[in-house]
């Protein structure tokens, strides 16, 4: 039997696969790919967040899998400090409770920060567009 995440990737990438020609993903890395993650609804956002920064250059197609439906965000990590409008998110905030806060911010780019140093006390910002 099939875990939950290997469920989830499935059910990623078979959406993928029926909507790449009609409606591409909107991040494309500089090798033309298209940096796909997998976040169940109870992954933490800072396990999200390290995993982008560190394999996908800090942005990537992330799509949020709930038990009846599946969420893309457009997840960018900015090394820099954050911007004035960026509220302030705990690390482990669930991926669940995330999406639920950028549908308060629907068609505008919504950041929070969230420290993704693992011994220091860098501030990185996390943002999305739908």
């Amino acid at each position: 039997m099939m875990d939950s995440r290997s469920l989830a990737t499935r059910r990623v990438m078979k959406t993928v696969a029926r909507r790449a020609l009609q409606d591409p993903l909107p991040v494309q890395a500089a090798d033309g790919s298209f940096p796909i993650y997998v976040a169940l609804e109870d992954d933490n956002l800072i396990d999200v967040g390290r995993h982008v920064r560190e394999y996908h250059n800090g942005r990537a197609n992330v799509f949020v899998t709930f038990a009846d439906h599946m969420v893309m965000v457009d997840f960018r990590v900015d090394p820099t400090k954050p911007g004035e409008d960026a509220q302030p998110a705990h690390a482990h905030t669930s991926m669940a409770m995330y999406v639920a806060y950028l549908r308060l911010h629907p068609g505008t780019p919504a950041s929070v920060t969230v420290d993704l140093a693992a011994s220091g006390s860098a501030v990185r910002e996390l943002s999305y567009a739908f």
